[in-house]
């Protein structure tokens, strides 16, 4: 889980968003805003102008995707749902609120986080508070880590040295707000559940074999050594000028990396290089732009 990399709505889509929110707003209570919100949000494609509007905020949200489909939570199942980071139910006044969506999988939408969410009572303190249904949240002070507005490896760590590929706080201090914030956003969102840690030790090993035919392709100088390094796979066109053959088979593998599931393997491996095995250490001296990826 990292930091997602926010992107503008146009004028038309953000006043829709503001109209339908104001009709939120405009309720007198809490539970009327909560369910004026949800008929709201179950409508919001019942008509040209809103369809239009979501159109625009679904590819905005795409684009902004850690990885290529995947979804910004667990990333590895297909994003589908547009999830609200601030439960609509809890906080109707976010409900049409464009900072407050992002992509998510069915499974960390419906069946993890669904309305579940977590604050800290009183504001600023380190007292958590698990927020009920039906009553209005007693502030906005939340324990889960919001990847529209904060970056999750500056709470969480990926133990790729010991193995075990889980998600662990890196604040100890199991009474301070940071280590709270870690923990309760991957037990949350089960980011160390199934077969995701096993997942992710996959995905390290693809993500180094990737890099390891980068640095192959990096130093060939004729054809008949670019095919010595490429996959079978890959397509060489020898009409073409050699340098450019070259380049757009490194700028693939770029690519392919930077548009894969898992980013966080990626960011974590370049974050502990100087804890990581000889070979690897070599193999980032041959390919240092990798590091800036």
């Amino acid at each position: 889980m990292i930091n997602i990399i926010s992107k503008n709505l146009s004028q038309k889509t953000l006043d829709f968003l503001a109209e339908k929110q104001q009709e939120v707003n405009n309720k007198t209570t809490f539970l009327k805003q909560k369910d004026r919100a949800k008929k709201s949000w179950d409508g919001k494609t019942g008509s040209k102008k809103g369809n239009a509007a979501f159109t625009e905020i679904r590819t905005k949200l795409k684009e902004m995707n850690v990885g290529e489909g995947i979804c910004n939570y667990c990333e590895q199942d297909t994003s589908t749902d547009i999830e609200h980071i601030f439960p609509k139910s809890l906080y109707p006044e976010k409900a049409f609120l464009w900072s407050n969506y992002l992509l998510a999988c069915k499974r960390c939408n419906m069946d993890y986080k669904n309305a579940n969410f977590a604050v800290f009572n009183p504001l600023g303190s380190a007292n958590k508070e698990d927020l009920a249904q039906n009553t209005q949240p007693p502030n906005e002070d939340a324990l889960l880590i919001n990847p529209r507005s904060e970056n999750a490896m500056d709470f969480l760590r990926l133990d790729i040295i010991g193995n075990t590929f889980l998600l662990t706080p890196i604040n100890r201090d199991t009474t301070s707000r940071n280590y709270q914030r870690g923990n309760y956003t991957q037990e949350l969102l089960g980011l160390n559940k199934e077969k995701l840690p096993q997942i992710r030790k996959n995905v390290k090993y693809n993500y180094i074999d990737k890099l390891e035919r980068y640095s192959k392709i990096k130093v060939t100088t004729n054809f008949d050594e670019l095919k010595e390094a490429s996959h079978p796979m890959d397509r060489i066109n020898e009409n073409n000028q050699f340098e450019n053959e070259k380049k757009q088979l490194l700028r693939g593998l770029e690519a392919y990396i930077l548009n894969s599931p898992h980013p966080t393997v990626w960011k974590e491996i370049k974050r502990q290089i100087d804890k990581m095995p000889n070979k690897i250490q070599v193999l980032f001296a041959k390919v240092p732009e990798a590091l800036r990826w």
